[in-house]
């Protein structure tokens, strides 16, 4: 009765050829260590790399070969499974191709020993352990392979804007890169910078990484001329990438505030004059106590001049209040602001006036009641006296009642 024997040999190892023997003995081989499957029916051998690397985005063909020991490949014994992280995502089998995946195909050639996985739009969740099944009769073999996904970054300068002989701050925001390690360097003419501040970088929701880089540096006169660079390494890339850049200097812009003195229930325009800039881009808001206001009117003058006019109408109700001009420029690390008082004479101050003159009438008018009782009272004591034959207390207008001005009397009396 014919039977049949399979052996499985994991390992031959290889002997170095100055050994005894012309280099070989029984047991080990020249040939690099792999996985072979061994039958009296055939053989079957699987390679495969251990690692492969893709690049984000791009489409990747993750190789495995096979070769059998009797050649040519009978297709009707041939079966391929493919599987990702342990779980089955591709099988050829019977020359028909399921997948789990519609990104997935296989493109293996059984007359070449190709048992390939294409893999299109690799994202970065593609990343990880792939295992090549190869069933071929009754025998078996198997090889895992590593998919690397890389992502190179890409450099942007947010922030070059510096002020003369000031403490300036360069950025830079790095971007779409994975892994994750990244190294980060600025450079002045080629030369190394100090003071060098990286951020924790951030995940993306494509699943790469950005982080942000800045330097301080205080640049003078002579920098005007110089290159400024920054530069990154990163394992994706077959040399540093690197952004150059030139310094652009700024200048501060002056604000102030234009009003004439508020009368009630007068409309007047207040003009915010923002002047001396430098870029040209600046933005101008008013706001009144801390409520801003809508749609004021804004005129460029020239390059480094802008005005913005605020039609403004002072009543009871904003007395007091305050009135804000913040500016904001690239310049300025908080908006500059000009503040003004809703206050004047002409709204509160002017009602003191009538209220010295109707004090000023109330104590006349108490002047004259006292002056008008004293008098009535005096006439009529006067009278009381000389009814009573005594003579009378001068006062005031004693001329009314002295004895010169009434001829009759001085006789009577002297009698």
């Amino acid at each position: 009765m014919p039977y049949r024997v399979t052996f499985l040999v994991k390992e031959i190892k290889a002997w170095p050829a100055s050994h005894e023997n012309g280099g070989r003995r029984k047991g080990y081989s020249n040939l690099p260590y792999t996985n072979y499957i061994l039958s009296t029916g055939g053989a079957l051998l699987v390679t495969a790399p251990v690692t492969h690397q893709a690049g984000m985005g791009r489409d990747v063909t993750i190789p495995c070969s096979f070769t059998v020991r009797d050649p040519p490949v009978d297709h009707k014994l041939l079966s391929v499974y493919w599987y990702f992280q342990g779980k089955e995502i591709l099988r050829f089998l019977n020359g028909k191709v399921t997948s789990a995946d519609p990104r997935l195909s296989y493109t293996g050639r059984a007359e070449d020993g190709k048992a390939d996985l294409s893999v299109y739009n690799v994202t970065i969740t593609d990343g990880g352990i792939y295992k090549c099944s190869i069933l071929y009769s009754t025998e078996r073999g198997e090889k895992e392979v590593r998919l690397d996904i890389q992502a190179p970054p890409q450099i942007t300068i947010t922030d070059k804007l510096v002020l003369k002989n000031n403490k300036s701050l360069l950025q830079s925001s790095i971007s779409g890169f994975y892994p994750v390690d990244i190294d980060i360097k600025w450079l002045q003419d080629g030369e190394t910078l100090d003071n060098v501040i990286v951020e924790k970088p951030q995940r993306l929701p494509d699943g790469t990484y950005s982080v942000t880089s800045s330097v301080t540096v205080t640049p003078t006169e002579e920098d005007r001329r110089r290159t400024f660079s920054c530069r990154v390494q990163h394992e994706s890339l077959t040399q540093p990438l690197q952004e150059d850049f030139t310094l652009v200097y700024g200048a501060l812009p002056s604000v102030q505030i234009s009003s004439q003195t508020f009368k009630m229930n007068v409309e007047q325009d207040l003009v915010c004059s923002s002047s001396g800039y430098y870029p040209e881009s600046i933005a101008v808001k008013w706001f009144l106590n801390g409520t801003l206001v809508e749609s004021p009117k804004t005129e460029k003058i020239n390059s480094s001049v802008v005005e913005s006019v605020y039609r403004f109408l002072p009543t009871n109700e904003n007395w007091g209040m305050e009135i804000t001009c913040e500016v904001e420029h690239e310049t300025l690390s908080s908006p500059k602001v000009e503040r003004l008082l809703v206050t004047g004479p002409d709204l509160r101050a002017h009602a003191k006036p009538n209220i010295v003159v109707v004090s000023a009438l109330l104590v006349t008018a108490l002047a004259a009641a006292v002056i008008t009782v004293l008098l009535a009272k005096h006439r009529k004591k006067h009278l009381q006296s000389t009814t009573a034959g005594q003579p009378a207390t001068c006062f005031t207008g004693c001329s009314l009642f002295s004895t010169q001005s009434n001829p009759q009397v001085q006789p009577e009396t002297m009698m």
